[in-house]
């Protein structure tokens, strides 16, 4: 799957459903440390909400998992596998994410969310983020 041609079919769903976006080119990001770099560098500062994404699966590789979750607060799996009832997750492999999502580690995102054509992954958002907007 080649990314940079997903990168022009997602820029092309926004500019086709007519959603304003501001596009950065940036490195991967492993930590949020590494995103308010990011953002410091290109000048983006002030009153901004991080949001981690997070790719999970089980031990199985039959269920994955897209969180968004708040990027002030400490993600837990145990924590997340207790609230949702599953079993026990976590990070979801390389090549899992890249099939389904059309990213590598690092550059997860909801918008990889159009490549899951089957509809294998579930989005779960931190319920923390509506006070965020």
């Amino acid at each position: 799957m080649d990314t940079n041609d997903n990168k022009t079919q997602v820029l092309n769903l926004l500019e086709a459903l007519s959603i304003s976006y501001k596009y950065y080119e940036h490195p991967t990001a492993n930590t949020m440390e590494d995103c308010a770099e990011f953002d410091r560098l290109q000048g983006i500062l002030g009153d901004t909400s991080r949001v981690k994404n997070i790719f999970l699966s089980n031990r199985q590789r039959t269920a994955h998992y897209l969180v968004l979750a708040d990027g002030d607060k400490r993600f837990s799996t145990k924590d997340f596998c207790k609230q949702l009832g599953i079993p026990r997750v976590s990070f979801a492999k390389e090549e899992d994410m890249l099939a389904l999502l059309g990213c590598l580690p690092g550059a997860a995102s909801p918008l990889g969310l159009i490549f899951d054509k089957e509809r294998r992954v579930t989005l779960v958002c931190d319920e923390n983020l509506k006070s965020k907007s």
